[in-house]
């Protein structure tokens, strides 16, 4: 996955990454670490942490503390599936999209029209496939703020806190 949004992010093939992730399985994490090398070289600042087949921890800036953006989404993912699990959330209860829920920024809600009915699972779908800002704060307010973090905190996510929903911009 890591090596995957590197490549992307920095206009490498999708080939290239799969490549890596693909030796970094096989316990060498060679062509993971050239991706990072080229991603910084181009301008940009890379964290990679990721466990190996055989449960080997590989970390570049493993403790460097990084805006989470959208991949906030995985956790929150994670939190609403649990609920799931407990019966605590249906996949087919219905949320109906209103004015005030749309926010600027990626996905495709904030578009669509006011009364749009959407289940869970779509919003689940439209969260993380196109990374919607509109379909994570309706997840938000079925979970709660708290019970991500928990699920964090649980996940070995010690430094990380999601402190507020997705506004649609970059805090100034």
């Amino acid at each position: 996955l890591a090596t995957g949004v590197a490549a992307t992010t920095f206009g490498r093939g999708t080939l290239v990454a799969q490549e890596a992730t693909a030796v970094a399985c096989a316990g060498s994490w060679t062509a993971v670490e050239a991706l990072i090398r080229d991603a910084e070289a181009a301008g940009g600042v890379v964290g990679v942490a990721a466990y190996g087949a055989k449960g080997e921890l590989f970390a570049h800036n493993g403790d460097r503390r990084f805006r989470a953006a959208s991949t906030i989404k995985v956790p929150i993912m994670i939190e609403v599936y649990r609920e799931i699990d407990q019966g605590a959330l249906d996949p087919n209860d219905r949320t109906r999209l209103r004015d005030e829920d749309r926010i600027p920024g990626s996905g495709v809600l904030s578009h669509l029209h006011e009364g749009l009915e959407l289940t869970l699972a779509d919003l689940l779908l439209l969260m993380i496939a196109v990374s919607d800002n509109t379909a994570t704060n309706l997840m938000l307010d079925r979970t709660g703020l708290e019970a991500v973090n928990a699920t964090m905190q649980s996940l070995g996510m010690t430094n990380s806190v999601l402190g507020r929903r997705i506004l649609g911009h970059l805090p100034k």
